[in-house]
């Protein structure tokens, strides 16, 4: 027995058939099978501001309470000895560059 395709899944199918288009909210419910009330709106797998493009391939159908806090997630910064630890494992030329980034920082900030 096939397995019943997701509201998501649907409504991503139906966003990329209709690229480019202006779609309607009700449009976009009823592509979804309309058993359930849902807002989505479309969301960056990889986000726009990590290098993300706008391809289908990195689109897709997400709420839009998922998505906005999403956009406020961020990694958590690495503590000194980890990023110490992985300046040491990188090649020369990428220690040379960071060391120079981290002076001309230095700089900058005038410490």
């Amino acid at each position: 027995m096939a397995r019943r395709k997701s509201s998501k899944q649907l409504i991503l199918e139906y966003f990329l058939a209709n690229l480019g288009k202006t779609l309607e909210s009700r449009d976009i419910q009823a592509a979804s099978g309309g058993d359930r009330t849902v807002r989505l709106t479309m969301g960056h797998i990889v986000d726009k501001s990590k290098v993300g493009e706008d391809s289908p391939q990195n689109l897709r159908a997400i709420c839009t309470n998922c998505n906005e806090r999403l956009q406020n997630t961020s990694l958590p910064k690495p503590d000194q000895v980890h990023l110490l630890a992985q300046v040491r494992r990188a090649t020369i030329d990428n220690q040379k560059i960071f060391t120079e980034m981290a002076a001309t920082k230095v700089q900058t900030n005038g410490c």
